[in-house]
């Protein structure tokens, strides 16, 4: 049987990546805060120790880290432990336990290909992600390494939207819609989770890519319509043919 690891398994995207593939018949470990903390190498590494195989490693742990205009470069530690050197630690102890032909998955979000206003810390850690993830597929090709953007996913990263408040400027306002269910550009969690599941389990799926969950038609190359080239000077973006 094929044997995933998803970090933040008790998150929106996290728990619903884990019920689809266990839905599709794979072993996953989902490690709770206790068992492995993304902040403390020691714990990644005694993690990675009891790991005896894999076939796939997704990231979905993130914190928002400091909201407010710029803030200080001192709070942003914590935000790029748990999204950009947790992630590639952990990858790199897991990577001798890994298939060669496995997968591995970081996810993108808000901030990662334009600015996001007030959440700079979090907007530049998942700028580094999708180049993270673009590093990892030149260097290892026999794996198929890509960033998925899941879009607007009701999680908990809101509450410290809310907690914020006016700090979070625009970004208030479009919290409480989307904890309300409001929001016009809310999609489900389990969209990502399918996007996630297929890039893991198809060798016919791309690699070293930005895949868009809710907008890039992925569920159109499941199905052997080609993925189109590359762009340019680009962060990975996949943008669908014009026409």
């Amino acid at each position: 049987m094929r044997v995933a690891v998803v970090t933040g398994g008790a998150g929106a995207i996290g728990s619903a990546v884990v019920e689809r593939l266990t839905a599709e018949g794979w072993i996953v470990h989902a490690p709770t805060h206790r068992q492995m903390d993304l902040q403390f190498p020691h714990s990644l590494d005694r993690f990675a120790r009891a790991v005896e195989r894999l076939d796939a490693l997704i990231h979905c742990a993130a914190i928002h880290g400091p909201i407010g205009p710029l803030t200080d470069p001192a709070d942003w530690p914590p935000v790029f432990q748990t999204v950009v050197f947790g992630p590639l630690h952990l990858t790199r102890v897991l990577l001798p336990k890994l298939s060669p032909t496995g997968a591995i998955i970081f996810l993108s979000g808000g901030g990662a290909v334009g600015p996001r206003p007030r959440f700079s810390a979090y907007a530049c850690a998942k700028a580094a992600v999708v180049r993270l993830a673009s590093q990892f597929a030149a260097e290892y090709p026999t794996l198929k390494v890509n960033a998925v953007a899941p879009g607007v996913v009701k999680s908990r990263l809101h509450h410290s939207t809310l907690a914020a408040h006016d700090a979070a400027g625009s970004e208030y306002a479009d919290a409480l819609r989307v904890m309300a269910g409001t929001h016009p550009k809310q999609v489900p969690p389990t969209m990502a989770a399918r996007c996630i599941a297929w890039l893991v389990s198809d060798p016919a799926a791309p690699t070293g890519r930005l895949i868009a969950a809710p907008f890039d038609p992925w569920q159109d190359w499941q199905h052997g319509v080609p993925v189109p080239p590359l762009p340019a000077y680009s962060l990975g973006r996949l943008l669908p043919s014009p026409g």
